[in-house]
């Protein structure tokens, strides 16, 4: 729940909201966040209001210096603890040939849309060369690598 403080300015009277954004996973700690200039309090319930279900649907990213990498170790650490042995193999494999040489030291705010597709068509162009692969006149068919 959002609070709201009215404050002077050379402009004169803003409001300001501030509002609890969760904990911080690698310190434990409740964060908090604070939104400032806004001419009146409707305005400043609107934005809080907006911020409020950005973050309740997970749209807010909460520390900008995320890197993929930090977020694919908790996801995978959480996530393998509900597979099986050889499902948890095939993802690593997966992740460490393919996604993570493209995307681990990136910081989450700046992956995009094209960025990602990208990177999609660059690995179906990988998988697919390594399928077309053949030896003699005969194709190796379901090449797993």
């Amino acid at each position: 729940m959002a609070s709201f403080q009215k404050y002077t300015t050379k402009q004169g009277q803003m409001w300001l909201f501030k509002t609890d954004t969760g904990i911080n996973p690698e310190t434990g700690k409740r964060q908090t966040t604070t939104r400032r200039g806004f001419k009146t309090k409707k305005e400043a319930q609107i934005a809080a209001a907006k911020l409020e279900q950005e973050i309740a649907s997970g749209r807010s990213i909460k520390n900008d210096n995320l890197t993929f990498q930090n977020v694919y170790d908790q996801w995978f650490s959480n996530h393998s603890k509900t597979i099986k042995l050889s499902t948890k193999k095939a993802i690593e494999s997966k992740f460490n040939r393919h996604i993570l040489p493209r995307f681990s030291k990136l910081k989450i705010k700046e992956i995009t849309r094209p960025y990602c597709q990208k990177m999609i068509n660059e690995i179906a162009q990988l998988i697919k060369s390594v399928n077309d692969i053949k030896i003699g006149s005969k194709s190796i068919v379901g090449v797993k690598y």
